[in-house]
């Protein structure tokens, strides 16, 4: 199964946003699943198990203390035009003023994005933020949550979904006034939402 088969509609949506920005020029770059961070080691317990004529000391893992990696969703690595206007780093910020920008930037023009759907039946958005708190206390990364249709009401709407997904000849129905790109960079009363 390929990765487009397994991804989810608002993966899908980000990656038709972060793709305008991209052709843009406002990010240089970005990453679908951009590696596997280690939150948590495996907890053990040694003991001693008397053997005919000697001794081994075993190591056994704790029931419910397994090791535990963290896959995000995306990294974004953002072209410099779009300091303060995409992104504002954490490191800039501690001396500036509050983040105002809608992506946080941590470490320097990076962001880690973790997509969630507006509508979380199964509760994934509660399951991920202890992940998220542990991506920052042990390696001092920010992971983003972004919810598709909130990023698009707050900032802009990419072209591509303006159309349904599959008859790409029929407007999708948005109950928001839906912005272009080249509207909400024009517009400097839009600019400075922070959807975190």
């Amino acid at each position: 199964m390929s990765r487009e088969q397994k991804q989810s509609n608002p993966e899908k949506y980000f990656e038709w946003y972060i793709e305008e920005l991209r052709e843009a020029g406002y990010v240089a770059q970005w990453t679908p699943q951009p590696g596997t961070w280690t939150i948590f080691d495996k907890a053990e317990y040694e003991y001693v198990k008397k053997l005919k004529t000697k001794k081994k000391l075993i190591k056994h893992g704790i029931p419910g203390l397994s090791k535990m990696d963290y896959t995000p969703d995306y990294e974004v690595v953002w072209a410099q035009k779009a300091e303060g206007v995409f992104f504002q780093s954490f490191e800039w910020s501690f001396n500036n003023d509050k983040l105002t920008a809608p992506f946080p930037a941590c470490p320097h023009t990076t962001s880690i994005i973790e997509v969630k759907p507006d509508f979380d039946n199964r509760n994934m958005t509660r399951a991920v933020e202890p992940k998220i708190r542990m991506m920052w206390q042990r390696y001092g990364i920010y992971v983003q949550v972004i919810k598709p249709n909130r990023l698009f009401k707050e900032t802009f709407v990419p072209q591509r979904y303006l159309f349904c997904d599959v008859l790409t000849t029929r407007a999708r129905k948005i109950d928001y006034q839906a912005r272009s790109l080249r509207e909400y960079l024009a517009n400097p009363a839009t600019k400075g939402v922070n959807i975190c």
